[in-house]
């Protein structure tokens, strides 16, 4: 029972634009996370009560990737839960307490906008072709299926966003394709 003690939740944010970096913890936090293999981002939902108002002033401005990591804290390192994107900061003020809210997804500023251009000369591969789109999202592409056959001996031109290169691209070898800890 001595478990149910000692629950941690720590969100790292950062500016990789900027160096900067917060890391938050020992306060009240709420989540709520979404993952699944689907092309659609993987989802969270951060709730800090009563974050300090140069902090919650400092989220407001810029871009900042949001790191949730939650457990015990008797472990070390403390898993990493999801990390991504922070889409948007609210901050709700309620009699007692002003709550800040954090909305993250998995690659989510690379899912919606993304663009890419591939002019890929001949003979080109699947595998290859891959790396280029995700390359153009920003993010690693992670381990391929073996004996991905696929094969552009003509060579391969795509304009548009990433996210839609990667749907042609894997349904030419029937196969589907996620963001999973920012990594394609």
């Amino acid at each position: 029972m001595t478990q149910l003690y000692e629950r941690i939740i720590r969100i790292t944010l950062s500016q990789p634009a900027t160096g900067r970096a917060l890391v938050v913890e020992g306060l009240h936090m709420a989540f709520k996370a979404e993952r699944s293999r689907k092309k659609k981002p993987n989802a969270a939902e951060v709730t800090i009560y009563n974050l300090a108002p140069e902090t919650r002033q400092a989220l407001l401005s810029g871009d900042w990737k949001c790191a949730v990591a939650a457990g015990y804290a008797t472990q070390e390192p403390v898993p990493i839960l999801i990390q991504g994107d922070v889409d948007s900061v609210d901050v709700d003020r309620q009699p007692q307490d002003i709550l800040t809210k954090l909305k993250i997804r998995d690659g989510g500023a690379a899912f919606s906008a993304a663009p890419v251009s591939l002019a890929l000369a001949p003979p080109i591969t699947l595998a290859r072709a891959l790396e280029e789109a995700a390359r153009a999202l920003g993010l690693p592409l992670g381990p391929l299926p073996d004996g991905l056959g696929v094969e552009y001996v003509g060579g391969l031109t795509f304009q548009g966003r990433a996210r839609d290169a990667l749907d042609e691209l894997t349904a030419a070898a029937g196969l589907g394709w996620s963001i999973q800890d920012g990594v394609v």
